[in-house]
């Protein structure tokens, strides 16, 4: 984002007339929290005026500590979701060790997209649709051209990958739909 681009809104980073991608003040902390504890990953909410501890990305994006998942109200639901996703799939040696770069391989990262996008139903007035319309909005490249294309017709790869995993997501989350469907609001 290039705050000096008179293009881009300063708040979102996406271009004037754009709509904006929904944000944690937009569902509240609460959800995030009540979602992710059964996991065991707890989620702290940081001051506006304060930078996000353990940030990748810095700004707005949300941050990873150890067990904690750092967010502000302005971090984009995709983001802390995302974030949350790269943590479900460690195991306990890499997180143990965790600070601000989640690391993983290409595999992972693709799963980690997948699994924002299947856990986006447990958020309140988010859900698959608007996810993936977030994904695209913020800038997530595909190679068939949007999120949801790529959710609905190139994401095995993917969704192998997290199904590795499933159990134990499960196991925290309830049993998820990882269908590649996405509802027609």
């Amino acid at each position: 984002m290039q705050a000096a681009d008179p293009g881009l809104d300063k708040v979102s980073g996406l271009a004037s007339g754009t709509p904006a991608v929904m944000r944690i003040a937009d569902v509240g902390v609460d959800p995030f929290v009540n979602l992710f504890r059964p996991a065991g990953l707890a989620l702290s909410s940081v001051a506006a005026s304060q930078a996000i501890p353990g940030s990748h990305w810095g700004d707005d994006e949300a941050g990873l500590i150890g067990c904690t998942l750092y967010v502000r109200d302005d971090t984009p639901v995709h983001s802390a979701l995302h974030e949350a996703g790269h943590w479900l799939l460690m195991d306990a040696g890499r997180r143990a060790n965790l600070h601000t770069d989640a690391g993983g391989t290409a595999a992972e990262e693709d799963a980690v997209c997948y699994l924002q996008i299947v856990l986006a139903d447990k958020v309140p007035g988010m859900g698959r649709a608007r996810m993936l319309a977030d994904m695209d909005r913020w800038g997530y490249s595909f190679r068939l051209g949007s999120a949801t294309r790529w959710f609905t017709e190139d994401a095995e790869d993917a969704r192998a990958t997290l199904m590795l995993h499933a159990d134990a997501i499960d196991r925290a989350f309830g049993t998820l739909d990882y269908s590649p469907v996405v509802p027609i609001d």
